[in-house]
């Protein structure tokens, strides 16, 4: 008897664990050894894990040898979020990184407080969102982009503003002025401030500054002393001329700041009052004996004030008498107004010696003044002046002496004339030891300013700080037409350098 046998079959299964993240195909009823294939099918957003004999391969191929299930285990997939911003100088964002599928994530942007006059704000995702942190629930792989609007402020011409933000693309400007200005207005024309504004885009907003307006009040320390000019309203930073003009027989000392020059610049900072201060002339007198041998001398004083008397006293030694001071005064003690420096010399004189008269005159008393002279004996030295008046000049003696001081050697009588002339063009130009240097040309029309620097700012402005030529410097010297104006003191100013005075004389 023969025995007859068949193939046993076998049922492979699969199963998905969970359910509802995948699903297992193939397996069936298949005979003993047999290969079936199983395949792990994950669902969206789903990833097969292993089996649940802890094998990796899928699909499967499993050698049948026994009935048999297996399970595979399924997991949430992972997705890519990936953030960033549209420029980094306007903040980061964060929230980047690998998260399990249908995971609820949250990204957020951050800001930049500033970087120089401009702020960046926070507008929107790239995805439209505009919540910040912004949470949503992952689906796919995600790439986020941070918008920025950028609020930039400027200042002109001076001040600052600052940015304050107060909700969703609302920032409150508040335009802050400098010492010596005031806010006006911003570029768009509105007066508020501070105001709020709300971005819809980049913006620029520029805060405008006006310099303030101070009263500059300039008085005297006695207005019987002296005046003063140059007060007024002015903006601040403004520099004005300051003038100090001394009564008759007085003089100007000092500002109420220490400050001596007169006239001044002055720059404008606030509400102040400048004060001048004036004194007195004071005047020496020097008192002498034409010789020690013959007789003493003696005056009150050294030092007197305009106006204050003086007493000299001559004194004579035996054998000598006393015959005149060398201004031809007799008197003896003699009492005088000291009106300006006074040298006497008391003229003693023995029994027939003669003293002799010089006389100095001016040929024009319009023209110009003489001073000097007296009496002396025979041998003796006078001193003799001529000075000539605004716009002349002293020319020569009759004698054809050009030195407007001279010391003449007494052998007579005699009178000395002192002739002037007429200036034309201009007299009493400053240079320095800094700064620019000025001299006349040959014509005695205009003034040439030397010692720039090309490109240099130089005006000329009068005593009352009005300019009357504005020019910039081509070369390191530049010439200022001046025969258009009329006589009197000007200023020269070179930007950055001490200021120059100029008087221009005419005929």
């Amino acid at each position: 008897m023969t025995a007859y046998f068949e193939p046993t079959l076998f049922t492979i299964s699969g199963e998905a664990i969970p359910s509802e993240y995948g699903s297992v195909i193939g397996g069936g009823i298949a005979y003993y050894l047999d290969t079936v294939t199983l395949v792990a099918s994950p669902n969206y957003g789903y990833r097969f894990t292993r089996w649940s004999d802890y094998e990796h391969d899928n699909p499967r191929r499993v050698v049948v040898r026994q009935d048999k299930t297996y399970t595979a285990y399924f997991d949430y997939d992972q997705f890519d979020i990936t953030v960033g911003v549209d420029d980094a100088s306007h903040g980061y964002a964060t929230g980047s990184g690998s998260y399990n599928y249908m995971s609820s994530r949250t990204v957020q942007a951050y800001e930049n407080s500033s970087y120089g006059n401009s702020r960046s704000y926070f507008a929107h995702w790239s995805d439209g969102s505009t919540d910040n942190p912004y949470t949503f629930t992952l689906t796919q792989d995600t790439t986020l982009t941070a918008h920025y609007y950028t609020l930039t402020t400027n200042c002109d011409p001076t001040g600052s503003v600052s940015q304050t933000k107060t909700g969703y693309l609302t920032v409150r400007l508040n335009a802050s002025s400098d010492y010596g200005y005031h806010f006006t207005h911003w570029n768009d024309g509105s007066t508020e401030n501070p105001r709020m504004v709300t971005l819809t885009q980049d913006t620029l907003f520029t805060a405008h500054f006006a310099p303030n307006q101070y009263a500059l009040t300039v008085v005297s320390s006695d207005l019987n002393m002296g005046t003063v000019s140059g007060g007024g309203t002015y903006y601040y930073g403004d520099t004005i001329t300051l003038t100090a003009t001394p009564a008759s027989h007085h003089h100007f000392v000092r500002w109420n700041d220490g400050n001596t020059e007169n006239p001044r610049q002055y720059r404008v900072w606030g509400e102040v009052t400048v004060t001048a201060f004036f004194a007195i002339d004071t005047h020496t007198v020097s008192v002498a004996s034409n010789d020690i041998a013959r007789g003493m001398v003696e005056a009150s004083g050294t030092r007197f004030e305009y106006g204050q008397p003086c007493t000299v006293t001559a004194t004579a030694y035996s054998g000598y008498t006393f015959h005149s001071w060398s201004n031809g005064m007799t008197a003896n003690p003699y009492t005088f107004a000291v009106l300006s420096d006074v040298e006497l010399t008391a003229n003693f004189v023995a029994e027939g010696e003669q003293v002799y008269t010089i006389t100095v005159q001016s040929a024009d008393p319009d023209m110009g003044y003489v001073s000097g002279g007296g009496q002396a004996l025979r041998g003796g030295t006078l001193t003799i002046r001529a000075q000539g008046y605004p716009g002349y000049r002293f020319l020569r003696w009759q004698d054809g002496n050009t030195d407007s001081v001279r010391t003449v050697t007494v052998t007579a009588d005699r009178t000395y004339t002192a002739y002037f002339a007429q200036l034309v063009g201009i007299d009493d130009v400053e240079g320095g030891s800094t700064g620019v240097r000025l001299y006349p040309n040959p014509a005695h029309s205009s003034v040439s300013v030397a010692g720039l620097e090309p490109g240099r700012r130089v005006t000329l402005v009068d005593l009352y700080g009005r300019t009357l030529v504005d020019l910039r410097a081509a070369d390191t010297e530049l010439t200022i037409d001046v025969s258009a104006l009329a006589p009197g003191t000007y200023f020269v100013r070179a930007e950055g350098l001490p200021a120059r005075k100029l008087v221009v004389i005419k005929g």
